[in-house]
Parts: C-alpha cells; structure tokens; sequence
C-alpha cells in the first residue's frame, strides 16, 4: 500500500521517507516511526520533531495534532 494512503503523509513527506528506504506502508510499519525519523534527520538535518509526531500518527492511524 503507498504512502500517501496513509493519515498525515502527503506527497512531500512520501517522497522524503522513499529517499531514505521506506516506500510502502508495511515498510514504515515495520521499522517503526523512530527509526523513520532517525532516517529522515541524518539525511535532511532541518527535520523537526513534529515529524516524528507525523510518522507515529501514520502507523497509528490517528490525526498527529489530536
């Protein structure tokens, strides 16, 4: 399943998790949104913390600002 079927993922971060390895669903599922976000910070260093907050709202199905 892509990306962007996921809550909280557009285009833009799909795009930036595909660039660090993580192209589907069940592959952010099962790495986990910590290591998801480790990924995206070594490779682009101006990634905030409301990405991780992103990401674990994805796996988690749920609005990350709720």
């Amino acid at each position: 399943m892509s990306l962007t079927s996921m809550k909280n993922i557009g285009k833009t971060i799909a795009a930036k998790l595909e660039s660090v390895g993580i192209d589907s669903k069940e592959s952010l599922c099962e790495i986990g949104p910590e290591e998801a976000f480790s990924r995206l910070k070594k490779k682009y260093s101006n990634t905030c913390l409301v990405t991780l907050y992103v990401l674990e709202g994805a796996v988690t199905n749920q609005e990350y600002n709720k």
